[in-house]
């Protein structure tokens, strides 16, 4: 008698998965003469919504897969490194999934309920995740839960281009106080930058009676530079070869 050993069973989701590819190439080439425009523009939207849901599933599945560190396991230097490999893709493209995978993980219900719908596609999920991680470190988890959820509100409205912009300035929308905080914060930093990137040193030119200007003003202030700093030295034997300091001259009104 003949013995065959069975191999281990096939996850029932593989299963299904080999049906929806097996049974979508069989009619996706087939019957669109058939179809109404109606028919064609409804197909067109099914298949952008099943995109998304297939891109949720495969963002589970890039979790589960670092979970158990496959990619090391393999050999890898990291799962992305082996994500790239694995499934032929871009570099850049497997680690911004991984990054997505991990940020959906870590407290984004809302975006990844949706994107499990259907509802936004996986570029705008992309958006809201970057544009929450960029909230200040003193948003509280509360405001960070009210933020995404707007966010995902407007991505059923607008494409990810536009979405992002309104990433920029959902904090105004859900705590005003805070947004103004911030803003005054960042204002302050980059006039404390600005000023100590500013300089301006004067030195004779040893070979004429010129004199060399060497500086850097910030934009703010470059503007003004040809009425804050004049000289009207002139060939002065007293001073050659010296820096001189220009003399500054009120700003014009």
């Amino acid at each position: 008698m003949e013995s065959t050993t069975a191999g281990p069973p096939v996850h029932r989701l593989r299963q299904l998965l080999h049906r929806i590819r097996a049974r979508l190439g069989e009619e996706a080439q087939s019957g669109w003469w058939s179809m109404t425009d109606a028919d064609v523009t409804g197909v067109l939207e099914q298949l952008h919504a099943l995109s998304a849901q297939v891109d949720a599933a495969l963002l589970s599945a890039v979790r589960e897969v670092d979970r158990r560190d496959l990619g090391k396991t393999a050999g890898a230097t990291s799962t992305a490194t082996w994500l790239s490999g694995r499934l032929r893709v871009r570099p850049e493209h497997a680690s911004r999934t991984v990054k997505l995978a991990h940020a959906l993980d870590a407290g984004l219900p809302a975006t990844a309920a949706a994107l499990s719908a259907g509802r936004i596609s996986v570029d705008h999920a992309g958006v809201i995740a970057r544009a929450v991680q960029a909230l200040p470190a003193e948003t509280g988890r509360v405001v960070r839960g009210e933020a995404e959820r707007v966010l995902v509100d407007h991505a059923g409205v607008f494409d990810p281009k536009d979405l992002t912009g309104l990433g920029r300035t959902v904090l105004n929308a859900v705590d005003p106080d805070l947004a103004d905080r911030h803003l005054a914060a960042q204002l302050a930093a980059d006039e404390t930058r600005a000023e100590r990137s500013r300089e301006l040193a004067l030195h004779d030119d040893p070979d004429s009676t010129s004199t060399l200007v060497r500086g850097r003003l910030d934009p703010r202030h470059h503007r003004n530079a040809p009425h804050r700093a004049r000289t009207t030295v002139g060939p002065d034997a007293h001073h050659r070869g010296r820096p001189r300091c220009a003399q500054p001259q009120p700003t014009p009104r």
